[in-house]
């Protein structure tokens, strides 16, 4: 389970877009451009490890940076949800601005 304060020291994408003023479907489109970020990153770099450094698909080192790549993006995703999830709460046990 993710803590608020490990989320407050992390740093990563999700850390720099604000989701918690958003309707339903801004924040859909902030967490695919973050999802689809991470894809390109990733696609970059195995094209990189596999077009100029002459890696075989197959190769450990590819293979693992894929799952690494995939899995900080699941990561980035999972705590932008979380964050806004926390900041809608505390909005709402604020009730409303006088």
């Amino acid at each position: 389970m993710v803590d608020e304060e490990d989320l407050s020291d992390s740093e990563d994408l999700s850390d720099e877009m604000d989701f918690g003023n958003m309707s339903c479907e801004e924040f859909e489109e902030e967490r695919v451009l973050l999802s689809d970020s991470y894809t390109q990153c990733m696609q970059e770099a195995l094209r990189f490890l596999i077009h100029e450094e002459g890696f075989p698909q197959t190769h450990e080192m590819v293979v693992g940076l894929q799952r690494h790549l995939e899995a900080q993006k699941t990561t980035a995703v999972e705590r932008a949800v979380i964050k806004t999830q926390i900041k809608s709460d505390r909005l709402l046990l604020r009730g409303p601005a006088n």
